[in-house]
């Protein structure tokens, strides 16, 4: 068993996958030489990246360990982290629809063919029918500072828990 924290483990990964990416053009420069080069066989290369690859695989494998032994509190809410951290996404996508839906949105920002859900059609004609609102731009701001408010407190609780030491199954010679 290591001692270690979700930074220490997600900086071990980075510095690796650094490595891995030079290891992969270290690799495709060994396709070819010219006869008075001094260069690794492709066979040699390919020996680096397995390697490099095992070394990433196994600290994965720690954080999601380390990940689901940690424990945070999110507004009252207890989870592990990795429950945190694959929330955290659905969390920013939910503000953005409810900002969208309060009008927030800069109309600029939006695609060239989006139209947004919040504009209405001009025209009066006694005899069609049109879509009305089903929430105000306000409620629709509030939905969307709430729905900030706990994702908010979800990042937050997800940067105090990678600060937490635990013990996961690793040899600490990856994290050098």
């Amino acid at each position: 068993m290591t001692t270690v924290t979700g930074y220490k483990l997600r900086s071990a990964v980075k510095s690796l996958e650094m490595k891995l990416q030079g290891a992969v053009r270290v690799f495709n420069d060994s396709l070819t030489k010219y006869p008075s080069e001094k260069k690794l066989t492709p066979e040699e290369a390919m020996t680096v990246i397995l390697s490099l690859e095992t070394a990433i695989a196994k600290l994965q494998a720690a954080q999601a360990e380390y990940n689901t032994k940690v424990k945070v509190n999110v507004l009252g809410n207890e989870m592990n982290l990795a429950e945190a951290v694959k929330r955290a996404g659905g969390c920013s996508r939910i503000v953005a629809l409810w900002k969208k839906a309060s009008g927030a949105v800069d109309p600029s920002r939006r695609g060239y063919y989006e139209a947004s859900p919040y504009e209405s059609v001009r025209a009066r004609d006694p005899n069609q029918e049109y879509a009305e609102r089903t929430i105000s731009d306000t409620d629709a701001t509030n939905k969307a500072v709430d729905a900030e408010q706990f994702a908010s407190a979800l990042r937050g609780a997800i940067a105090e828990g990678n600060g937490t030491s635990a013990d996961v199954s690793l040899d600490p010679a990856l994290l050098a």
